[in-house]
């Protein structure tokens, strides 16, 4: 099982941050695996009721680890009243089977959904079985 930790301290985001290129506000958020041998991270910001996933990295070779961050971030917000979820053409271009299975909508900047439609639904695992 894989599971995402969110990062907390201050100087954590602002390192991973720098590692992405993201400019640090107080509006950023990351998560991380739990385990340190499965790649999982991301960063990303909620502002009102708009949520943008910044940066992620994971395993190339299992196609639920990017469902799993975009779902973990969808939640985040959920909790927190976000509504709207945009993800950049340079950030989403790694995951776009993904996100055409979760609703994502494209158009010329990226990837856009509405948190519950994007929240709905089972995951790519049980459409594998």
């Amino acid at each position: 099982m894989i599971k995402l930790l969110p990062v907390e301290e201050a100087g954590e985001l602002e390192e991973l941050c720098r590692h992405y290129g993201v400019a640090y506000t107080p509006q950023i958020h990351a998560y991380i695996g739990a385990d340190e041998s499965v790649n999982a991270q991301c960063v990303f910001s909620l502002d009102g009721y708009r949520v943008e996933l910044l940066a992620a990295s994971f395993d190339d070779d299992d196609p639920l680890i990017p469902e799993l961050l975009i779902r973990a971030v969808g939640a985040y917000a959920a909790n927190r009243s976000g509504y709207l979820f945009y993800i950049p053409d340079s950030v989403g271009q790694a995951m776009e089977e993904t996100l055409k299975t979760m609703r994502f909508e494209k158009n010329e900047t990226g990837y856009c959904g509405k948190v519950p439609k994007v929240l709905q639904g089972t995951c790519r695992c049980n459409d594998t079985n």
